[in-house]
């Protein structure tokens, strides 16, 4: 079985700046190689012109690089912060390039709010250096202003591979998982079919076999053979409907599933085969035009009664009646429960359950329990039902 396959998609640019994006634990892992690097560089060796205000400024910045590995949000708030006073102290390009680069951190972790307003304010910060500090110059600006992009252009490279990873690995978690749903589904399908097909058949042919080993009639015997010869040759009409409804045999014209009228005959010629008596009334819904899957309910739910009447009732009156109204139609099978020779035939429950969803799946209504010593079976569907899915 096959179920139609989604396309994998990708995040469009628009998407991978609405929600902040942690860094991974190996970018977090460089990052924090690269702060304990630069601390021993820059603040732990010694230099040569030792600068109090210099250091205590790098120290400053190395902090806020460090919040990128817990808090971006704070990070990118941190850092411009730190640029700006680096005015007073003459580092203006060290701060300004420390901001350029820590740009990438921003577009690789930010929402779209704080990356725009992290870059109007580096950008605030930028001009107000180019015109007040005469060591930068037009060419230190424009490398900047490089650097930064790139930065950026990095960070949203490597934000749009996370998150398409993410993504990827999300969308396939959901197809692994609706397709794992269809196969459940699938064999539960097969599980009902052979249930509904295959049981009544089956029955008839394990009720017939135990009157074969009790019965030393002929005639008794004969009509059991009979009955076993014509119930396995059904069944295995039955099963090949099936393999073809499956695609795994080509389909069987001839044999026809869900018929009212063959059930309601089946039926009463399988209960009055066995000593049952048995009347049928009220409407002809056979001369009715009825939605297929109301006529196949009703023919499997006749069946299955039918079925259960042989299996936990001996041989008594049975009454099966059909009804019609303007917005439902209906069936009532009502029969004997004497305690006398059953065919002892193990009960299985599998059966109510499935007539019960197959009522509730068309809208309709089931009863069913003993009424006065006698066992009866009612049910009523919408005639224009329409299947509801579970």
């Amino acid at each position: 079985m096959s179920t139609p396959g989604r396309r994998l998609t990708a995040p469009r640019v628009g998407d991978l700046f609405v929600r902040s994006s942690p860094l991974s634990r190996v970018e977090r892992g460089v990052l924090g190689a690269l702060i304990v690097n630069g601390l021993i560089v820059g603040v732990l060796l010694p230099s040569a012109a030792p600068n109090l205000g210099s250091d205590a400024f790098e120290i400053v910045l190395i902090a806020a690089f460090a919040l990128f590995l817990w808090t971006p949000r704070i990070g990118a708030i941190v850092l411009p912060i730190a640029v700006a006073l680096s005015f007073p102290l003459d580092v203006v390009p060290q701060a300004l390039l420390a901001g350029a680069l820590a740009a990438g951190l921003v577009a690789r972790s930010c929402t779209r709010a704080i990356v725009a307003g992290y870059a109007a304010v580096y950008m605030v910060l930028l001009l107000v250096a180019a015109s007040t500090q005469r060591d930068l110059g037009l060419g230190g600006t424009i490398v900047i202003v490089i650097i930064a992009g790139v930065a950026i252009g990095v960070g949203a490279l490597q934000r749009w591979a996370i998150t398409s990873e993410k993504r990827t690995a999300r969308e396939l978690a959901e197809r692994v998982e609706q397709e794992a749903a269809a196969a459940h589904a699938e064999r539960q399908r097969i599980a009902d079919e052979l249930h509904d097909i295959l049981a009544h058949d089956l029955t008839i042919i394990a009720m017939h076999a135990s009157v074969l080993e009790r019965s030393t009639e002929a005639d008794a015997q004969r009509q059991s053979q009979g009955a076993i010869s014509a119930a396995a040759r059904k069944a295995l009409a039955d099963l090949r409907w099936m393999l073809g409804e499956m695609d795994v045999l080509p389909g069987d014209e001839n044999v026809v599933i869900g018929d009212l009228g063959s059930a309601v005959s089946e039926a009463v010629n399988e209960l009055t085969a066995t000593g049952w008596v048995v009347a049928l009334r009220g409407a002809d819904l056979t001369a009715e035009e009825l939605p297929r899957p109301v006529t196949t309910a009703l023919a499997r739910i006749v069946r299955e009664a039918g079925v259960n009447a042989l299996k936990h009732a001996s041989p008594g009156r049975a009454e099966l009646s059909f009804t019609s109204e303007r917005d439902f139609v209906g069936l009532r099978m009502v029969n004997d429960l004497g305690e006398g020779d059953r065919h002892r035939l193990p009960p299985g429950g599998y059966g109510m359950v499935r007539m019960a969803e197959r009522v509730r799946s068309l809208g309709g209504e089931l009863e069913v329990g003993d009424r006065g010593g006698r066992w009866s079976l009612e049910v009523r569907i919408p005639r224009r039902a329409a299947v509801r899915r579970a």
